[in-house]
């Protein structure tokens, strides 16, 4: 609700971990869900860095440190 009424990334990120933390709740990209609240962060109102920007940084640090590959798992 406070997300709804204040439309601030502080309040997104807050629904996104309520919603990941519901029990029977399971994130099927837990990266892309981690990098996406990690370029929420930096857009409170007190630092008005654009989304598009910050998530691109991200993106492009992940690129640099490489990602985990599970013990399974399908590739193109």
């Amino acid at each position: 609700m406070d997300y709804n009424r204040t439309g601030s990334a502080d309040h997104l990120v807050e629904l996104l971990l309520a919603l990941e933390g519901n029990p029977g709740a399971r994130t099927f990209r837990p990266d892309i869900l981690r990098t996406c609240i990690s370029a929420l962060r930096p857009c409170a109102p007190n630092n008005p860095d654009p989304f598009l920007d910050a998530a691109l940084r991200i993106r492009e640090q992940s690129r640099m440190m490489g990602r985990r590959i599970p013990p399974q798992a399908v590739g193109s």
